[in-house]
């Protein structure tokens, strides 16, 4: 009965968490695109709306497919997850009055097939990353959960993640980003609660949830070997080192990806007659040192620097280690993966789509996941450390959030500057410095209600944006009584 009880105050602390991220990343939204990434995944989302096909306009990352129309390189896994939202913008269009249209439409920027915002669809469709990563913070909340930690604990792991991390102003575009971290957080989350309670079912879901990320973005398959190691490994010993009764055990895992697999070939020959499918040519020959340089050094794109909390990472990593080390393992394994890989990638840098090291965000969470634990067993003296990082974290992804990179990179002439993105190494000019001073200024900020303000008048603004704003509050007072009045950590859903 206590177990039952524990459960449904989880599942509604979670539920506010969601509701609370996703009206704050709605907010902070921009109500448009930033870079061609997100109007190639956008376009297939619109022509299998309009037409039923996958064939798109003529932009950066596209291809001449077998029938002669162009066609993007991203996946559809996206695309197709975004279809509801679509479907919301078409209709806001045609029922809404004149004055809130305009309000959600904001600024009409580019043209076709390159158009980047000035219609409801494509504000609609903008609000998916924010959709996701609000679900993001509740999965990471209830993993946080099965770890043991205790409820406030983990409702403020989850809340300074999404506040305070890349993840906060990822949730503001429609890059991918944000749904392979998801999917890759919900697959590993699976896999070790099947460590402790063998499930088929749970396998195969782990299975499914990676397929999707294959077709969201290919390269999320820089962590499977890192997670089928772990389901292997978790498989053998449960199996008492018997090779074929291990082999049994993950095959539930293998047979949920290869449907996905197929999609993703299926794909990739319909739009190009290839497998696999055409991307394109940037490979693999950045200097290795440059990559790592750059996302542990350098004043332009370090991660601590955007994702602060992470110089802490080894603290709540050790004492997770001395519970469950294969776990901290796998999360490492997938960490490093991702870093060396993206470190020898051609466009390491991620520019010019976003803030910050795009490309890492998929391990944030995994890195962070034991904080919630370490929140409630660190001493008062080292939790008082992260009050600083958080507060620096909060303050970089408002500038993310708030400034728009394009703006700022034509304003600041990076394009230009030689050697080729060295600006990212040179404080005076980086990203993080430049951002400040546009915030500072009031120049470059481009948020949809500051656009509907003076646009369409305050009026409107405030209509759309008060409610979001209550609910913010609503939800994080809900969040405060909730997981502050839950049993002790004792009592959590799985042992410790």
């Amino acid at each position: 009965m206590l177990v039952g009880s524990v459960q449904r105050r989880d599942r509604s602390v979670a539920l506010w968490i969601f509701l609370a991220m996703l009206a704050l990343y709605v907010a902070m939204g921009r109500g448009h695109f930033l870079g061609t990434d997100e109007i190639g995944v956008y376009q297939q989302a619109r022509s299998l709306w309009e037409r039923g096909d996958l064939a798109v306009g003529e932009i950066n990352n596209t291809f001449p497919g077998r029938d002669g129309r162009w066609y993007s390189q991203y996946g559809v896994a996206q695309s197709l997850l975004a279809l509801p939202l679509y479907a919301a913008g078409t209709l806001a269009e045609r029922v809404l009055p004149g004055p809130f249209r305009a309000a959600l439409a904001g600024p009409s920027i580019g043209g076709e097939p390159s158009r980047w915002g000035g219609d409801v669809p494509i504000f609609f469709v903008s609000l998916f990353g924010a959709f996701v990563s609000a679900a993001l913070c509740a999965v990471f909340y209830g993993l946080s959960r099965r770890l043991g930690a205790a409820p406030r604990g983990a409702a403020l792991a989850a809340l300074l993640l999404g506040t305070t991390t890349h993840v906060f102003a990822q949730a503001t575009t429609f890059l991918q980003h944000p749904l392979e971290a998801l999917l890759l957080l919900g697959a590993f989350g699976l896999l070790m609660e099947d460590a402790r309670e063998a499930s088929r079912r749970r396998r195969a879901c782990a299975g499914v949830l990676l397929g999707l990320a294959l077709n969201a973005r290919v390269a999320a398959w820089v962590a499977l070997p890192a997670l089928l190691g772990y389901a292997a490994v978790v498989a053998y010993r449960r199996s008492r080192r018997d090779l074929g009764r291990a082999a049994a055990e993950i095959l539930p895992m293998l047979l949920a990806l290869v449907p996905f697999v197929l999609v993703w070939g299926v794909v990739g020959w319909w739009k190009f007659g290839a497998f696999p499918p055409r991307f394109n040519n940037e490979g693999f020959s950045s200097p290795l040192l440059l990559g790592l340089s750059g996302y542990l050094l350098s004043p332009g794109l370090a991660v601590w620097i955007y994702s602060p909390l992470l110089l802490l990472a080894a603290w709540p990593l050790g004492s997770w280690w001395r519970r469950s080390r294969l776990e901290v393992l796998c999360v490492l394994a997938i960490a490093l993966s991702y870093l060396l890989c993206f470190s020898k990638y051609t466009a390491w840098h991620g520019l010019w789509s976003a803030f910050g090291p795009r490309y890492l965000l998929a391990v944030v969470p995994l890195l962070l996941l034991p904080l919630g634990v370490w929140l409630g067993e660190a001493r008062r003296s080292a939790l008082l450390a992260v009050v600083p990082l958080a507060l620096a974290g909060l303050l970089m992804q408002v500038m993310g959030a708030a400034v728009n990179f394009a703006y700022v990179y034509h304003a600041w002439r990076w394009p230009e500057f030689r050697p080729e993105y060295g600006f990212l190494f040179v404080p005076e000019i980086s990203p993080p410095v430049a951002f400040w001073k546009s915030l500072w200024s009031g120049q470059h900020i481009d948020l949809w209600l500051f656009n509907a303000w003076r646009d369409a008048g305050p009026g409107y603004a405030l209509a759309l944006g008060l409610p979001l704003l209550l609910l913010v509050v609503l939800s994080l007072w809900r969040v405060r009584w909730l997981a502050w009045g839950t049993p002790r950590p004792d009592q959590a859903i799985l042992p410790r």
